[in-house]
């Protein structure tokens, strides 16, 4: 009989143990080391190579004619690549993706915030979108999840102030949603609004009339009308 079919037979009788790299291993005769290599290259295919304290490059073992044992056991090491060979690195995990929730034609842009208080139209856009952003919740069906808000065109008129006129009926203030006296700063702008539904975006391009001023709460606000709706249409999120 060969002495391969010999050795296959010892292991098929013997207890045995697939050690994996790095796995402690211990000699017939006693010497104990580390397994640092399954060889796939001549002339050590399929030979251990066993790195010790006295040998940190380690040396090459035919587990055919040495039998290598986990240590602490009696369980000899499988030989071949069932017993360790080096294995591919772990995949990585890939990173978890954002969540989309835009496409490039509607971004959710917000304009930066300000802590003046002075009229400005960076003062006026970022109420405008605090308007709009009131709105959303994440929790309810129909509510957007987020919001964008993109002015194309912004265009301020000359303010006023909401003076009394003998020329109206009932109220007589100029502006009758803003107190009397309140300086009222009339805007005209093209939005593009963007709103997050599920996995839709619903993008609307319009045209609005606004006017902005301090109202009674002490706090500015923007309120208006749209003149015109150029676009509403809904767009998959890819």
């Amino acid at each position: 009989m060969s002495r391969f079919l010999i050795f296959a037979a010892l292991l098929l009788s013997a207890p045995v143990l697939a050690c994996d790299i790095g796995t402690k291993v211990t000699l017939k005769g006693g010497s104990t080391g580390t397994l640092a290599e399954v060889g796939t290259e001549s002339p050590h295919v399929g030979w251990y190579r066993i790195t010790f304290s006295w040998s940190a490059n380690g040396e090459w073992y035919d587990p055919k004619t040495w039998e290598v044992f986990a240590e602490g056991t009696t369980k000899r090491c499988l030989p071949g690549a069932a017993a360790g060979a080096p294995r591919s690195p772990p995949k990585t995990p890939a990173a978890p993706q954002p969540t989309r929730t835009e496409t490039a034609d509607c971004p959710m842009t917000q304009p930066p915030a300000t802590n003046s208080k002075s009229a400005s139209a960076q003062l006026f856009q970022r109420v405008i979108y605090e308007r709009e952003a009131a709105r959303i919740n994440p929790g309810s069906k129909s509510a957007p999840k987020a919001i964008g808000l993109t002015f194309l065109e912004f265009k301020q008129g000359e303010a006023y102030e909401n003076t009394l006129t003998s020329t109206r009926f009932g109220d007589k203030r100029l502006h009758t949603g803003a107190p009397e006296g309140a300086m009222i700063y009339p805007l005209e702008t093209k939005e593009l609004l963007c709103e997050l539904h599920g996995s839709q975006v619903r993008r609307t391009v319009s045209l609005e009339s606004r006017s902005c001023f301090i109202g009674k709460s002490n706090v500015w606000t923007c309120p208006g009308r749209t003149v015109k709706t150029i676009e509403s249409r809904l767009i998959d999120l890819p």
